[in-house]
């Protein structure tokens, strides 16, 4: 079941998954820490709550259906 743990592939694929999903979280963090510089304060946390939120749900549905088509 686990068997492709074992693979050098398998984990070479894994770690360049986790590394770009990273920069990606630090982009959006960064776009969206831009995008709402002209908010007041309380509806920047809104917008920052809705926005990583959404995106951590999206990737992790994402790659919950990457798993499934290994």
């Amino acid at each position: 079941a686990m068997s492709w743990l074992t693979q050098p592939e398998a984990l070479v694929l894994l770690f360049l998954l986790s590394t770009l999903e990273i920069f990606l979280s630090v982009d959006n963090h960064a776009l969206v820490s831009v995008m709402t510089d002209r908010l007041d304060e309380n509806k920047r946390r809104v917008v920052h709550v809705l926005s990583f939120g959404g995106t951590l749900l999206l990737r992790t549905i994402l790659l919950v259906g990457l798993f499934k088509l290994m």
